[in-house]
């Protein structure tokens, strides 16, 4: 069954085209998400209201992409109970610090009826960066070096991530929790890495990744 991704900002990666203003802000909303920094400034639209976000209050980009995602969510339908489920970064690994997905989760969480968070996974050791450093995006390895620090939780899930690339991420995720007999209802991400400029960066857009059947 295909994994439905919804993301809220086309992260523009192709530097052989002309960027305009709102790829900027669409790619440094994404950055902010990601924890890193980013040049000036980015005005962004959050429900309605204009908010300002800059190398100095980064982190509340994290607060409201929560309140985007959990509206979005809440509008698109009636909502059961549901489990958030962040899915690690390369660096989350056992024993380790807790992933900045866990706090995305938290932020739409809070904003979301009948949810809770569980933060379930680690990797067995510290994974390169698929973007910086080659590390791998195969959900088959991810999968194998996935591990999971807590019981799965019983409820619906929704995966949580910060960027989606190529999906092996949510894939490997998505597939550890079927294997413990649960169910993923979608997955949602603050950006999607694209190489094509996108005429609305910031509109809602979401996708089908194939399911990964270890």
């Amino acid at each position: 069954m295909a994994i439905k991704v919804i993301y809220f900002a086309a992260y523009l990666t192709n530097t052989d085209i002309v960027w305009r203003g709102l790829d900027y802000d669409a790619h440094d909303f994404v950055k902010a998400i990601k924890g890193e920094p980013f040049k000036k400034y980015v005005d962004i639209n959050v429900l309605g209201t204009r908010r300002r976000l800059t190398n100095d209050n980064r982190d509340d980009a994290l607060e409201w992409l929560g309140q985007m995602a959990s509206d979005y969510l809440q509008r698109a339908g009636p909502i059961g109970p549901i489990t958030l489920v962040p899915v690690p970064n390369s660096g989350s690994i056992v024993g380790g610090p807790p992933p900045r997905t866990l706090r995305l989760a938290t932020a739409i969480g809070k904003n979301l009826r009948n949810s809770t968070v569980v933060d379930l996974f680690r990797w067995k050791k510290k994974l390169p960066s698929a973007h910086e450093e080659g590390g791998t995006r195969d959900p088959a390895t991810l999968y194998r070096t996935l591990r999971t620090i807590a019981a799965a939780p019983k409820l619906p899930i929704i995966l949580v991530d910060d960027v989606l690339t190529s999906g092996g991420h949510i894939r490997a995720c998505a597939a550890s929790i079927v294997s413990m007999r649960g169910s993923v209802l979608c997955a949602v991400c603050g950006g999607r890495s694209v190489c094509a400029r996108k005429s609305a960066p910031f509109e809602v857009t979401t996708e089908e990744l194939e399911e990964f059947l270890p």
